[in-house]
């Protein structure tokens, strides 16, 4: 059971406190901190998504896996993705989208307005396509094996 929206809000207020004050050890500057966090978000992200595209099936492969399904599961669980949250609250900007700010903009450069809804829509299609490329290569991999 997902507790209340509230609940979840209060979650992602401390997060956000924790992951400022934790940065406060480098610098006070909010935009330098939310720089940091953006990369450490496209690292942690990033390397595994590569891992599960391109990456040999084994440990590193079930790792990323695991990485990506607590992403998915975090991304439900926050109505977003929570470090774009934190991101967005240290850059002072409501129109960041983390990671997904490039193909974003290539998006609302055709005139189309891009929305939380339509972001959720695109992020859960990406997330099927990237099960379904996950789950055929597994498959095929075990075909490989055999």
């Amino acid at each position: 059971m997902i507790p209340s929206l509230e609940t979840r809000k209060e979650h992602t207020k401390y997060l956000t406190e924790r992951a400022s004050a934790a940065l406060e050890y480098v610098t006070d500057v909010n935009a330098i901190k939310g720089y940091i966090l953006f990369v450490a978000h496209w690292i942690t992200v990033g390397i595994p998504l590569l891992v599960l595209l391109i990456g040999d099936i084994g440990i590193l492969f079930y790792i990323s896996m695991f990485i990506w399904l607590c992403v998915f599961c975090m991304h439900f669980y926050f109505k977003g993705c929570i470090c774009t949250r934190i991101e967005r609250k240290l850059f002072d900007n409501d129109q960041w989208w983390g990671p997904w700010i490039f193909p974003f903009t290539v998006i609302m450069r055709t005139g189309t307005e891009m929305t939380s809804n339509l972001a959720n829509n695109i992020f859960t299609c990406s997330g099927i396509g990237l099960a379904t490329i996950v789950f055929l290569r597994m498959l095929y991999g075990m075909k490989d094996e055999s």
